[in-house]
């Protein structure tokens, strides 16, 4: 029970950075920028992510394995991403 608890605990977190994302970007015609970090799990939760922008016809780019934690927070402070996956309890 305790891995589906952290998979919706993790797929809600990421509705919630997505939706926040499309707000910031609604009246912009660039693509959503989605940046992941440089292992495994985070490339699929932002290509999760990056689908999830598809889905809804937006434009969307996935620059994958960035970095660790804080290349990606740079990015995301920068403006270089539009969002990325974080998630704690590895």
């Amino acid at each position: 029970m305790k891995p589906f608890k952290s998979l919706l605990m993790a797929l809600s977190a990421i509705a919630i950075l997505l939706h926040a994302s499309l707000i910031v970007n609604a009246a912009e015609s660039a693509p959503i920028v989605v940046g992941s970090k440089k292992f495994t799990e985070s490339v699929i939760l932002g290509d999760v992510l990056a689908g999830l922008v598809r889905a809804s016809n937006k434009p969307v780019r996935h620059r994958r394995e960035l970095g660790g934690s804080r290349v990606l927070w740079k990015a995301l402070l920068m403006g270089d991403v539009d969002s990325y996956v974080e998630y704690t309890g590895t």
